[in-house]
């Protein structure tokens, strides 16, 4: 039942951008954010992002807190 959020999918290419135009601005780090092609909305089903052009390895866990879309975001920087 698509009224459940069973079939939405969240823009891959908004997820990229909130991340990048919020996250890494926040914390300093220059980069690109490349996330999964396909991400269904659901509680729980959480993804990861990378972040490419960074100075450093850096990926970004993304937790969905509810089947609306809201998300969560958690920054892991490997060193050098």
């Amino acid at each position: 039942d698509p009224s459940q959020g069973g079939g939405q999918r969240a823009s891959t290419g908004q997820v990229e951008d909130q991340i990048e135009q919020r996250l890494l601005k926040l914390v300093r780090i220059e980069g690109q954010a490349e996330c999964p092609p396909e991400i269904k909305i659901r509680r729980g089903n959480d993804f990861t992002c990378k972040v490419v052009g960074a100075s450093r390895p850096v990926t970004v866990e993304v937790t969905q807190k509810d089947n609306q879309g809201n998300l969560g975001y958690k920054i892991s920087a490997g060193s050098r």
